[in-house]
């Protein structure tokens, strides 16, 4: 630690002391530069430096392209509370599909969902949905990536399709109303088969 000592401008008729500039301590090691600035009469600040953000390591985006992003993200993807929303208001101008297997589907799922698992999605499968009519995929959780598999698929079959963030998981957690024989006793995740194990 360096320290300088301050430089006293003047001492007025109430003994009260002005420092024209002072720096109070300097202190370095390895992430920061600390140091304490004095102005005034009683005013103390303290400032820290990085030398180095893992954060702004990668420089944000510009503001034009971080917008197009976003945007195209929206597109593709919708949450739970939007779901919640529109089935409140009555605005259902889509089709909420299940991908998750059929016992899990009869289990527990969200109310007005059909469902195809994803690995049976095909132009015979789907051949007589509708495809003005966008679907919303969902799966188990984030940590599953059947939603996005199945919403690929969809959509090179020429179907309008948005996937749901936070799937089943997220769907029961945020309070969403389910259908189903087990309902809230229904697994909330996916378990591996014990012949995997």
């Amino acid at each position: 630690m360096y320290t300088i000592d301050c430089i006293i401008d003047q001492i007025d008729s109430n003994h009260q002391t002005y420092h024209r500039s002072c720096i109070d301590s300097i202190t370095y090691n390895k992430s920061y530069i600390h140091y304490q600035l004095i102005r005034g009469d009683v005013m103390n600040m303290t400032q820290a430096t990085p030398r180095y953000s893992a954060v702004l390591h990668t420089p944000a985006a510009p503001p034009e392209q971080a917008a197009s992003y976003f945007a195209m993200r929206a597109a593709y993807e919708t949450d739970v509370a939007d779901v919640i929303s529109d089935m409140h208001k009555g605005a259902i101008a889509f089709q909420l599909l299940d991908v998750r297997d059929a016992v899990a589907y009869e289990q527990c799922h969200i109310p007005g969902a059909i469902h195809l698992a994803g690995r049976q999605i095909n132009a015979q499968t789907t051949a007589d949905w509708d495809r003005e009519q966008t679907i919303v995929t969902y799966c188990w959780g984030p940590a599953c990536n059947g939603a996005t598999k199945a919403a690929a698929t969809l959509a090179s079959l020429g179907f309008r399709v948005k996937e749901l963030l936070g799937g089943m998981e997220y769907w029961r957690l945020e309070g969403g109303s389910l259908e189903g024989s087990l309902k809230e006793q229904a697994p909330l995740h996916w378990r591996m088969p014990d012949q995997v194990r």
